[in-house]
């Protein structure tokens, strides 16, 4: 059941109060009464009414002194005044209006009147009341939305520093893909040279022996000049590969110098074929060594890598 409003009647005289009781009506609101203005500050610290209708003529402390010391407290000052008064009279209308009531009444009282500024008072006081509470509810969201952006920009902040994140390994592993391909293109055109060569010097001693013969001093100085142009193919592929190693794979390179300052081009080459987990036999095809020589490789990059005998090669390198 909703609470009736409650309204205190300030009045020495007994008669008005009643009066005033009888005007509004016992069922829609609750009475409180005083027949001074006294002791309404210490009637105030456990009740506080919804309106308060004040004599302005009482004996002991008077309706303008009530005023006042409602003005100096902050709990109390918004409390509605409704003041009442036999005396006709524009300065003390004006004083009443000057502490803080809201309306004002001549006695002798109509009924009408009074019910009529009560209602009035108590639905623009809950108009009030409505839209602070509006304004407290616009407060609260306004502080929710401004919670939610700072998360949000937060959140596209988190957002931005992944996908640069992002953006830059795809920026290294395109550079990578680059040089491959770069170098790639450069060792088959010395490739396709080479073997342009060779196939030339064959030519012509083929040419040689089925025309006129050819001398086995000839034959011979022709064939180690093959025999060289292979090997110079042999060790460019080699060499290229441990560069491209190297380029490609800048911080695995760091990591592993940081480890060993002393491991060689060719112990990277090898430590790089591991972690892409290459298998034995095409890491010994490629570094041109024996499939049994791995072995020993391996013992000694283990020592160059402090690590146990227990731990594998392989599997340390695929997470270094």
């Amino acid at each position: 059941m909703e609470e009736l409003p409650t309204i205190l009647i300030v009045d020495d005289r007994k008669y008005d109060r009643i009066l005033y009781k009888e005007y509004l009506g016992g069922s829609h609101y609750q009475f409180e009464e005083l027949d001074d203005g006294d002791s309404i500050m210490r009637h105030l610290e456990d009740s506080i009414p919804d309106v308060i209708i004040l004599d302005w003529q009482m004996p002991k402390v008077n309706g303008l002194e009530v005023l006042k010391q409602l003005k100096r407290h902050n709990i109390y000052q918004d409390i509605p005044v409704i003041v009442v008064t036999g005396m006709d009279n524009i300065h003390v209308l004006q004083q009443a209006f000057d502490y803080g009531s809201v309306d004002f009444i001549q006695k002798p009282v109509k009924s009408e009147e009074l019910v009529s500024r009560i209602q009035n008072i108590l639905n623009r006081h809950q108009s009030i009341n409505n839209l602070s509470s509006h304004n407290q509810a616009l407060k609260e969201l306004n502080e929710i939305i401004q919670y939610q952006k700072e998360q949000l920009r937060d959140s596209l902040e988190i957002e931005e520093q992944r996908f640069s994140k992002v953006k830059e390994l795809l920026d290294i592993k395109l550079h990578e893909q680059r040089l491959k391909i770069q170098n790639e293109e450069l060792e088959l055109s010395y490739l396709y040279n080479e073997i342009e060569q060779i196939n030339s010097t064959l030519k012509n001693l083929i040419f040689q022996s089925e025309s006129k013969g050819i001398s086995l001093e000839i034959l011979q100085n022709n064939l180690k000049g093959i025999e060289k142009s292979l090997d110079n193919i042999l060790e460019r592929r080699k060499t290229n590969n441990e560069s491209l190693i190297i380029a490609t794979e800048p911080e695995f390179v760091k990591k592993l110098l940081n480890i060993n300052p002393s491991l060689t081009a060719l112990d990277i080459q090898h430590c790089t074929y591991l972690k892409h987990n290459i298998s034995n036999h095409e890491v010994a095809r490629i570094m041109h060594i024996e499939l049994k020589s791995l072995q020993t490789v391996r013992y000694r990059l283990k020592k160059k890598l402090n690590l146990d005998h227990s731990i594998s090669l392989r599997a340390y390198l695929s997470i270094l």
